[in-house]
């Protein structure tokens, strides 16, 4: 296998460079470099009883952008610069990511990238199924934001038919929240113990993130394919894809204090802990395969997805996974007023043999047996307001947003947002109940 694995290597570095020596010396270099700049202010409704715990976030994005393109070869970079200003944790504190960062070649029908790279296979906006490829960054899980993966991205297309093979020789793990955010389960951790009792925490809670627990082949030699062919109002994808689990499963470890008795039936609930809890996230790999569908008629887009998920890795510590999930969007476009009007409804399905606990804030969850409605209102060419509405029919929890878009001239622009949660407590979103904010953001275009 590892013969195989470096002959490959061998191969696409072999054709990258044939690349090279075609391009056109005489033909001179165009630069197009650019940046952008966020500024965002969190105010959380609530206090929190924790004093480790802060009441507001303030957070600051830097995205340069580099390009270099000379005939039929070209240099990319937009790395990410994150800074949050309310946090003791490095994890959190300082924060890189070169996200997409590559070199490519084109020849003819064929395109190769080497380096780091954002691959959006999922067809559905808020959340898609289809979106495996890549980790992400859960410091707000409600705006998770994709890791680069680097690896070599050999890409076949032509006119109505694209062919996309991946290989990723190294992964980055999925950035969990510091041990003093919000986002991390302040009252009730679910399913930790035997996979269905739950863990009661005290008021002030210190928990401490244990080394990574790597299973075999889960962060090395991932791999996968992806099929697209456009008949005329169709776009129809076809993928497999063989590498880390998105998110990681966690095992939680912690001093029981006493027993949790439910007063109804006078069964064992849960267990009250001791303030230190340790986290310890374990690295899988999954192998899935899925296929995406959107349809563009005149009155119309629809969009849908279903992916079929099991674990490659037979360990003990790690729940079977074995995931069926499928989502359905429907997007109209309608005139109010003469205004732009876009209205998406969508729904999602899955079907998962055991349920995770709530600290792997996994997207899974909240989109178990949900629906979504999203609109957004184009008052004009610089504003716009949304609307974001789910409803999780399993757990009889909701999340709502609103908010808008003030751009102010070609370099500003102004975001503001308010979002709510609520929800039983030990479902996911009621987790976060306490975490009803206000956030105003700043972009800055260079």
């Amino acid at each position: 296998m590892q013969q195989k694995t470096n002959h490959l290597k061998k191969q696409l570095l072999s054709f990258f460079y044939f690349v090279l020596l075609t391009v056109d010396v005489e033909a001179e270099w165009s630069v197009d470099q650019s940046a952008k700049v966020n500024y965002s202010q969190q105010f959380f409704l609530s206090k929190l009883p924790d004093k480790n715990v802060k009441n507001n976030y303030s957070i600051l994005e830097v995205s340069p952008q580099l390009q270099l393109k000379k005939a039929n070869f070209k240099f990319y970079a937009q790395p990410l610069l994150y800074h949050k200003f309310t946090t003791n944790y490095e994890v959190e504190k300082n924060f890189f990511d070169p996200k997409d960062s590559y070199l490519e070649g084109l020849w003819g029908s064929w395109r190769i990238r080497i380096g780091s790279q954002i691959h959006n296979w999922g067809v559905i906006d808020l959340y898609s199924p289809g979106d495996i490829v890549n980790s992400s960054t859960l410091f707000d899980p409600l705006h998770p934001q994709k890791l680069g993966a680097v690896g070599v991205d050999l890409t076949w297309s032509t006119f109505g038919k694209k062919l996309q093979f991946l290989y990723l020789p190294i992964r980055r793990r999925t950035q969990l929240p510091a041990q003093d955010s919000r986002w991390l389960p302040r009252d009730i951790i679910t399913n930790a113990v035997d996979n269905h009792l739950d863990i009661y925490l005290p008021e002030s809670i210190n928990y401490i993130y244990d080394k990574n627990y790597e299973l075999p082949d889960a962060l090395t030699n991932n791999f996968g394919t992806r099929l697209s062919l456009t008949f005329g109002e169709v776009d129809w994808h076809l993928f497999y894809f063989h590498g880390l689990s998105p998110i990681p499963q966690m095992e939680i470890e912690a001093t029981a204090v006493a027993d949790v008795i439910d007063p109804t039936t006078s069964q064992l609930m849960g267990v009250k802990v001791e303030p230190d809890v340790f986290l310890r996230p374990i690295e899988y790999g999954l192998s899935t395969l899925g296929n995406s569908l959107v349809w563009a008629p005149e009155w119309a887009i629809l969009r849908w997805e279903t992916i079929y998920a099991d674990t490659f890795n037979k360990d003990p510590r790690v729940v079977n996974e074995r995931l069926l999930q499928s989502a359905l969007s429907i997007e109209k476009q309608l005139n109010v007023f003469d205004k732009n009007l876009i209205v998406q409804v969508q729904y999602y399905l899955a079907e998962r043999k055991q349920a995770l606990n709530n600290i792997t804030e996994s997207n899974f969850q909240i989109f178990a047996d949900a629906m979504v409605l999203n609109s957004i209102l184009a008052i004009n060419d610089n504003n716009s307001l949304y609307f974001s509405q789910l409803f999780n029919f399993e757990s009889s929890s909701y999340l709502t947003a609103l908010g808008g878009v003030l751009k102010i001239n070609d370099m500003f622009s102004v975001e503001s947002k308010v979002a709510f949660l609520n929800g039983p407590s030990n479902t996911i979103i009621g987790t976060f109940k306490n975490n009803d904010l206000v956030e105003v953001k700043l972009n800055i275009y260079y």
